[in-house]
């Protein structure tokens, strides 16, 4: 069997049209896969700057979170010691005041020994103004120095606005 030249060219043009074809269908595959792998470096460049932004922002709230636990911690020893010299104060405060009430009616009775007397011219010292509001005029007894824990203070007595306020001084 013997095939003409038509019959050839005929079968040379189909080879090379096929081929065509396959070719045409490659470099359209190239182009999807060369699209989609740009799609790809995009997408991730983008998630890669996200991620970046995302630890940089964890890394400033850990930055920020860990200055605000110093800070917490500095804070709270500032108010431990604050409350504990409070304490102090007020356990202060509240003697004082005790004593100041527990020794004024023997203090203005005359019972109140020397002792008694030097503690109450100290309690007064430590009182704002170092003064007291007392129903009534002092006895003259109680009117002159007393020595308190190395200290010495003089009760003196005055009428102000017709109150009569008893002061310490100290004077030594």
């Amino acid at each position: 069997m013997m095939y003409s030249q038509q019959e050839y060219d005929q079968v040379r043009r189909q080879t090379m049209q096929l081929e065509a074809e396959k070719r045409a269908v490659l470099r359209m595959s190239l182009l999807v896969v060369s699209a989609l792998l740009v799609l790809a470096l995009l997408l991730l460049g983008i998630i890669y700057a996200r991620y970046s932004r995302s630890d940089s922002l964890t890394q400033a709230a850990e930055e920020r979170a860990a200055a605000l636990d110093k800070q917490l911690q500095q804070t709270n020893q500032e108010l431990s010691g604050t409350k504990a010299e409070l304490e102090k104060f007020t356990g202060a405060v509240a003697r004082r005041n005790e004593t100041v009430e527990r020794l004024t009616p023997k203090v203005l009775g005359k019972a109140a020994g020397p002792g008694e007397l030097a503690e109450f011219a100290y309690a007064i010292y430590q009182m704002p103004g170092h003064m007291i509001e007392i129903p009534r005029i002092p006895p003259d007894n109680i009117l002159r120095r007393h020595r308190y824990a190395g200290s010495t203070y003089v009760l003196v007595a005055g009428l102000v606005k017709g109150q009569w306020i008893l002061y310490s001084n100290l004077v030594g």
